[in-house]
């Protein structure tokens, strides 16, 4: 294992030789050039080896698990090579794991002992002590929620099982209300709100509270700061007696207490601190130890660097990530030395041939330590292709992209089957009685039906929903909405067109659209947006209002009877609550629906067979109308998207029996048989809801992101792409 001697192992090797002593080196001369050692890794060309390549690194370091789990299972000790081994260290733990230990994904086996890496990792990286240091990190200031929802969701937190499902209230209460940050007294507040029976997490967050003010403004030593946190620790019940450790995580926890005392130990050092400074300090500390974790058992697998695998013998091995910038390494000289002595005293890494020599011993040292070796390298990675390192170059056997072996990981059962499992079932659940009394969600049944009969499923029958993510600011949502209510307060000031025109000639149009926009917004009121984002956002609705204005002012004649107006709607058996934007009235005394969209529209929303936005077409059921259009609210490029009976209803909106749109729709030459093919629809539609049609059926003929699937929060519940994946042999190309 002596591949580079040291000029103080030199001399201890002359002192010995000259009072007799026998000195060998191993199998060849250590100090010599390159040249010799390539020789003797090219005369290996006829040994059992052989050379893969692979697309990238996570499919190489998964067909290295593969093949360890064969070798392993045959009882065979196998020794995993990597001389890049801190580069590759973190996918070969998730890789090997998920492999080796299949269950160890949901974390109900452990994959201690199955196999052991040599290389440990910064001890802030682990689970408990990163929960540790958060914990003790934390101020009395508000932070981002999702760190605060980190600390207190953590198992080594947690009192128990139940503690945590009813916090998993809290933090849907948190998110519903749109929180962004949060403070530990916030936390306190909405724990009391949300979940009244978490007595002891209140009691945990009263003595946080405490210990965070007592020593507000205070500057103590760090012997008095590693007394504090370990107190407050122990007084939040950390680490939570409602799990059970394992081996790994006890000797975290060891070396957590360790790093407490040695910080400790600096009062002369670092002298008087605050709080937030000391536990700065333990953080940096955590980081710069490396903790490696020891296990008593031996391992059937081992992942090993070049240098850790000296004189280990083993039936099998895997060299690991063997290309041109890995093997050789880099040369890199001592900065402070120089060159010409360090090419002389040939130090490591002071030269090409130094840099290549020592690739070469060790090379040839882990090719002699097993019969069999396989060595393996990612054709592309970072960005940039790579090619086998050279010292591999007419060696051995080489196969370019090898057939993938058989996995064991969970996906890999999953998409080894031929189909996925199929529940029997001849009809779908209906609806019974108390069902349809409280069902809830509105014209959106409808159209989640339409979308994919399983989506209107999970979500108005079984209430799945996803948790949502507050954003800073106003999100598209928000800007929508205040919009919408802009409009509302505008329009039930100004009535008509003949107003509309008045306060156009008056100059009075600006005033009355300020007066709305300021009124939406006085209604707004959401944790995270400030009075800046507010005013920004009035600017901008004023500009789009305005501009909006101009073309309302191009219509015809019109009364604007019923804005935001809720009303009930029965079809199919469900009664559902509808509400729309707005209802005008045209001279002539017919009706035009209009919604207002302020992101993406188009009349193809309308296709009968699925509607994407049927809640307009249902007021077609009781009420009819002379047109439908979308109103179009974007800056630049407001307008009008729709179409009616007759010409010129609306500004750029067609005939039905002009409109070239007509084609797209089989069976309907006029707009009598358009309206009678939506009720057909959205009968149907209705129909199936209530019949408990629920098919994972999304509707293929929207694209982009109007695809049902695109953006849909089930995916993961009704698995669809894996059954496109199966049925297909394919992955999916939209």
């Amino acid at each position: 294992g002596f591949d580079e001697i040291t000029p103080v192992l030199g001399s201890l090797l002359d002192i010995l030789g000259s009072t007799g002593c026998e000195v060998r080196f191993w199998d060849h001369d250590l100090g010599g050039a390159a040249e010799p050692c390539l020789s003797a890794l090219a005369d290996k060309g006829d040994c059992d080896l052989e050379v893969r390549e692979y697309d990238d690194c996570v499919q190489e370091v998964r067909e290295c698990a593969r093949w360890a789990r064969l070798k392993a299972e045959a009882g065979k000790k196998t020794g995993i090579i990597v001389p890049a081994l801190e580069r590759y260290r973190d996918l070969i733990i998730r890789e090997f794991s998920a492999e080796l230990v299949p269950s160890s994904a949901l974390g109900q086996e452990s994959a201690e002992g199955v196999f052991n890496i040599s290389l440990g990792s910064a001890l802030s990286n682990e689970p408990i002590v990163s929960s540790a240091l958060d914990i003790i990190s934390l101020n009395l200031s508000a932070v981002e929620l999702e760190s605060m929802r980190s600390i207190v969701n953590s198992p080594y937190f947690l009192a128990d099982e139940a503690e945590h499902m009813i916090l998993d209230r809290l933090d849907r209460g948190l998110r519903e209300s749109r929180f962004i940050e949060l403070s530990l007294s916030g936390l306190q507040k909405a724990a009391r709100r949300f979940a009244p029976l978490l007595s002891g997490l209140d009691k945990r967050l009263s003595l946080w509270i405490k210990a965070l003010k007592d020593t507000e403004g205070r500057r103590l030593l760090p012997g008095e700061w590693a007394a504090y946190f370990d107190s407050l620790l122990t007084g939040l019940a950390w680490p939570s007696s409602g799990i059970r450790l394992k081996s790994s995580e006890y000797q975290a926890l060891s070396a957590w207490h360790n790093l407490l005392g040695e910080f400790g130990g600096l009062d002369d050092v670092l002298g008087k601190l605050t709080r937030a400074g000391a536990a700065a300090e333990l953080r940096q500390m955590a980081e710069d130890s490396i903790h490696q974790e020891e296990s008593s058992a031996e391992s059937p697998v081992e992942v090993l660097g070049l240098l850790e695998a000296a004189g280990l013998e083993f039936d099998n091995i895997w060299i690991l990530g063997v290309h041109e910038g890995a093997l050789p390494a880099e040369v890199s000289p001592n900065p402070f030395i120089p060159l010409s002595l360090q090419k002389k005293a040939r130090l490591p890494r002071s030269s090409p041939d130094v840099v290549l020599a020592f690739a070469c011993t060790a090379i040839t040292r882990v090719l002699e330590s097993a019969p069999r070796a396989v060595v393996s390298f990612s054709a592309f990675a970072d960005g940039a292709e790579r090619r086998v390192s050279p010292l591999f170059e007419g060696i051995g056997k080489y196969v370019k992209h090898p057939a993938p072996l058989t996995g064991k990981r969970f996906a890999d059962s999953v998409q080894a089957s031929s189909s996925l499992e199929d529940m029997p079932q001849d009809k779908g659940t209906a609806l019974n009685e108390a069902e349809l009394t409280r069902l809830r969600g509105g014209t959106s049944i409808i159209k989640d039906q339409s979308a994919c009969p399983f989506r209107a499923f999970a979500l108005h029958r079984l209430g799945a929903r996803a948790l949502s993510t507050p954003e800073a600011g106003l999100d598209n949502m928000d800007r929508g909405t205040v919009a919408h209510e802009a409009m509302r307060f505008f329009w039930e000031e100004v009535l008509d067109s003949e107003r509309l025109a008045e306060a156009a000639e008056q100059d009075r149009l600006s005033g009355l659209i300020r007066d709305a926009v300021a009124k939406a917004l006085a209604e707004f009121h959401r944790p995270g947006v400030s009075q800046n984002m507010l005013a920004l956002e009035a600017e901008r609705l004023q500009a789009l209002l305005e501009e909006w204005m101009e073309v309302e002012l191009a219509r015809g004649a019109f009364t604007v009877v019923e804005v935001e107006k809720g009303y009930k709607i029965h079809i199919g058996g469900l009664t559902i609550s509808a509400r729309l934007d707005r209802v005008d009235r045209l001279r002539g005394g017919g009706k035009v629906v209009i919604d207002y969209k302020t992101g993406v529209c188009s009349k193809d929303y309308w296709l009968p067979g699925r509607p994407k936005e049927p809640q307009m077409l249902l007021y077609g059921l009781e009420s009819g109308f002379n047109a439908i259009a979308f109103a179009s609210l974007k800056l630049r490029s407001t307008g009008f998207v729709g179409v009616g009976r007759d010409e010129n209803v609306l500004p750029r909106v067609k005939s039905f029996s002009n409109d070239k749109w007509r084609e797209k729709i089989e069976g309907a030459d006029n707009w009598e048989e358009l309206n009678e093919r939506w009720k057909e629809t959205l009968r149907e539609l209705a129909s199936e809801f209530k019949r408990g049609e629920a098919r994972v059926d999304p509707n293929m003929e929207l694209k982009g992101n109007d695809f049902p699937c695109k953006f849909c929060e089930l995916t993961t519940f009704c698995r669809v792409f894996e059954a496109v994946s199966v049925n297909t042999g394919k992955e999916e190309e939209d």
